[in-house]
């Protein structure tokens, strides 16, 4: 179901009275959070995520879709376009902004607030004080977790990798926990992302109680 829909009408004015039409953008926020997990259409949402580039889902959107596999992208290359297809056809998206400089990550935060599709955003740290700004938008704002030691800064949801959690880490209040795992994810097709996203929920003791798994790139040395 689109996300997006935009409304033509003319007031009841006839077109050849040369009045301009107008033109209304409404956008329908389905996702939200409820205890430790996310919701859709009341539903709830385990959201199986991978890293990927703007251009490499514009080329591959079809099967991001038909896979219900969710895209985490950064700003470059093709992601003005992928705003507003991913808009347009309800396709659901993580907004990385974590290791954005702090003049570049609030207006990039911004410019994507105003798409209904991206319904999440990963956010660096920030003031306590400016946390209700960012909270304001539709945007489901979490924050990635760096070491076992809980995070202090509010958040809407948690990340945490595989290895954090199998020290046995546990949140400390309420919220959405979500995993995630480094593996290569290069050359695989999102029906296969998605395949390996289903394996690391069963590799997961009680890897059905975390709200989201999300796969990243095997981290470079």
């Amino acid at each position: 179901m689109p996300n997006y829909y935009e409304l033509r009408g003319l007031h009841g004015i006839p077109e050849n009275f040369g009045i301009p039409e107008v033109q209304t953008r409404i956008g329908l926020r389905e996702a939200h959070v409820r205890r430790e997990s996310f919701y859709h259409e009341d539903r709830r949402w385990v959201v199986r995520a991978c890293v990927a580039s703007p251009v490499k889902v514009l080329s591959e959107f079809d099967q991001w879709q038909k896979a219900d596999l969710v895209p985490i992208v950064t700003f470059g290359q093709g992601i003005d376009d992928l705003l507003k297809r991913s808009m347009e056809f309800g396709l659901p998206l993580i907004v990385n902004f974590s290791m954005q400089p702090e003049k570049h990550w609030w207006k990039q935060f911004v410019t994507c607030s105003r798409f209904a599709s991206t319904s999440f955003a990963l956010i660096p740290p920030i003031e306590n004080s400016d946390f209700e700004s960012v909270r304001g938008t539709h945007l489901i704002v979490g924050r990635s977790l760096d070491s076992s030691a809980y995070p202090i800064q509010p958040a809407q949801f948690v990340v945490v990798s595989e290895g954090i959690l199998r020290t046995g880490w546990n949140a400390d209040h309420r919220l959405p926990v979500v995993a995630t795992r480094e593996c290569d994810i290069e050359d695989h097709s999102p029906a296969e992302l998605r395949t390996m996203c289903d394996q690391f929920q069963a590799d997961l003791d009680h890897g059905a109680d975390y709200a989201g798994l999300w796969l990243l790139p095997k981290a470079t040395s």
